[in-house]
């Protein structure tokens, strides 16, 4: 809704104040009165009008005066003044004009003409702000480092900032509202990004059916361009033309120091607390001494090293908290799918789980000689998460899980890692991918839920080009994941 024109007559004389209020009061005008120059600074400065209707003939500060003090004021100096007077004369006129007036009104004035001068005068002041606000506000946007789109009922791009500009491969077009080659958002995006997770991009540019569930546009690694995140946020718009705002947030860093992160934890941490399950053979060796009557200071040495041990035990978990590591996804080696067996058995056999692999067909396993665009240590990595996952939410801690290896178009891969846990819920599905989301109506306070773990293998088969979905068993109960990964045949 359009708030009225704010108007501030300025007259000295009650009667002239109650004629003007009197005239406009039925336009739909707000009023103010001020009944000097002293009092009309100090409201002008405080109401800020979209016009002032200024006395000349005022004892103290005249009309003159205020009129050319408010243009040396920075604040109010846009201001439009129209000037009363009853001085007809060209001297008077040109000291106004001087004085910085923009127009004026002889009394005895006409109602018609009083009217339709204000009338026009609000209504080219409101057009001139509101055109300054918009400069200021293009100014921000065209600076701003993330990207900016407008939409259409239809899809089709009206405005793309600089930045948004650059994401979508059309920095050389200038798109504006008078300037527009054809452009659908949705279909200019697919061309150059994967819209992920599917599940959020259904029902674009609504809302996804999980309002929390993020939506991103991930361009996967190749030989010429390294991966690229962009996380657009949506706002629908209630204007004439624009319906929606497109948000598109650079997060190519978080993701990546996420991922960063993660797999030094997942690679590095269990190589580092390995040594220190020695603790439980010594405590076992000190008991056995304590029964033989051995030597005191035997066992005064031995619960020394186990103190020792304890130590060392708190220490590392210190220096995991906050060791960085360097990337180690960016291997110039990818992972050979005669690997991923090996890989998975020795995944589970840290774990203590009974693991298994199996081929499509034995007859494929010449075909399946190709490498995988992620490296080894992602794919153990992702192994490892998955499996812990499994393991995490068996009723006994003791799944058995499977990897079932198949091709599939397009020089394309399939992994189906299976497990016999616990079914999930469509709502669980569909959010396994939210980061720090936990299923809490089932999972007990002891499992500290999927945290990053699940999002972190999503955005690694993501980036490298792939798709990943979580799906209910149908033979028994469990949860596969599939994953979908690009390979190249040699």
């Amino acid at each position: 809704m359009t708030l009225p024109s704010h108007i501030l007559i300025v007259d000295d004389d009650e009667a002239g104040q109650l004629a003007l209020e009197g005239l406009l009061s039925l336009e739909g005008y707000q009023l103010s009165v001020a009944s000097s120059g002293q009092e009309a600074i100090q409201q002008a400065r405080h109401i800020l009008p979209d016009l002032i209707l200024l006395d000349v003939m005022m004892p103290g500060m005249d009309g003159f005066e205020v009129c050319q003090y408010l243009r040396q004021d920075s604040v109010l100096a846009e201001v439009p003044v129209i000037l009363v007077t009853t001085l007809d004369s060209q001297e008077s006129r040109v000291r106004g004009i001087e004085a910085g007036a923009d127009d004026f009104i002889s009394k005895p004035f006409d109602r018609v003409e009083l009217r339709a001068r204000v009338k026009t005068v609000t209504r080219l002041n409101r057009y001139r702000r509101l055109l300054a606000e918009r400069q200021k506000f293009e100014w921000v946007v065209e600076a701003a480092d993330e990207g900016y789109v407008l939409l259409d009922a239809a899809g089709m791009v009206c405005y793309a900032n600089t930045q948004a500009r650059l994401y979508l491969e059309l920095a050389e077009a200038k798109i504006a509202a008078d300037c527009l080659p054809p452009c659908h958002f949705l279909q200019r995006v697919q061309q150059f990004y994967q819209c992920q997770p599917t599940e959020a991009w259904e029902n674009w540019p609504e809302l996804p059916v999980q309002s929390d569930m993020p939506r991103y546009l991930v361009r996967a690694e190749t030989h010429d361009a390294p991966i690229f995140w962009l996380q657009v946020d949506v706002f629908r718009l209630h204007t004439h033309r624009e319906n929606w705002l497109i948000r598109l947030r650079d997060i190519n860093e978080k993701v990546l120091e996420q991922q960063r992160m993660w797999t030094f934890e997942r690679l590095v941490s269990h190589k580092l607390r390995t040594p220190l399950t020695g603790l439980t053979a010594l405590q076992l060796v000190r008991l056995r001494l304590s029964k033989m009557n051995a030597d005191p200071e035997l066992i005064e040495l031995i619960e020394a090293a186990e103190e020792s041990f304890e130590r060392l035990k708190h220490q590392t978990s210190d220096i995991l908290a906050y060791l960085d590591a360097p990337l180690l996804l960016k291997s110039q080696e990818g992972c050979w799918l005669n690997e991923l067996s090996d890989l998975f058995t020795e995944t589970a056999e840290t774990l203590a789980l009974s693991a298994q692999c199996q081929w499509e067909d034995d007859s494929e396993k010449n075909v399946l000689l190709g490498q995988l665009l992620l490296s080894k240590q992602a794919i153990r990595a992702i192994f490892q998460e998955l499996l812990e996952n499994a393991r995490k939410f068996h009723p006994h801690q003791s799944p058995e899980v499977i990897l079932q290896i198949a091709p599939w178009s397009n020089q394309r891969v399939r992994l189906m890692i299976l497990d016999n846990g616990r079914r999930l819920s469509p709502v669980e599905l569909a959010r396994v991918w939210t980061p720090y989301y936990q299923s809490e109506k089932n999972f007990t306070g002891e499992v500290s839920g999927m945290g990053l773990g699940l999002p972190t293998v999503a955005s690694l088969v993501w980036s490298a080009g792939g798709s990943c979905r979580m799906l209910n068993r149908s033979d028994v109960l469990g949860v596969g994941v599939e994953l979908v990964l690009p390979v190249n045949l040699t």
